[in-house]
């Protein structure tokens, strides 16, 4: 795939070829929603790790609402920018004769 920077100067026009791809599938920090896997273009110096396009928007059935500061799987519902907060920690599991003994 050949690209050129969108803010390059027009006399210093560079084209860069991009090779090589992987398999992307991206979880939710809770790992309550997933995406459907998609292939990525690997881009060498992006200003982040990693750039959504509209491919991997489509696949997965992304609705962005740029004015309600919403992007929400279709599927599910799952607002992936206004994701639920990180259920609590429970206490660890405990037998009833271990908590017999404890008592």
């Amino acid at each position: 795939m050949n690209i050129s920077l969108a803010v390059s100067d027009s006399e210093n026009h560079v084209v860069t070829t991009l090779t090589e791809w992987v398999k992307l599938k991206l979880f939710d920090r809770n790992n309550l929603w997933s995406s459907r896997t998609a292939h990525a273009v690997v881009t060498p110096g992006l200003c982040t790790d990693v750039i959504l396009g509209l491919p991997l928007l489509k696949v997965n059935k992304i609705i962005t609402d740029h004015s309600n500061n919403t992007c929400v799987a279709k599927d599910n519902g799952y607002d992936l920018l206004n994701p639920p907060a990180a259920p609590e920690e429970k206490e660890p599991f405990m037998s009833l004769q271990e908590k017999h003994r404890e008592l």
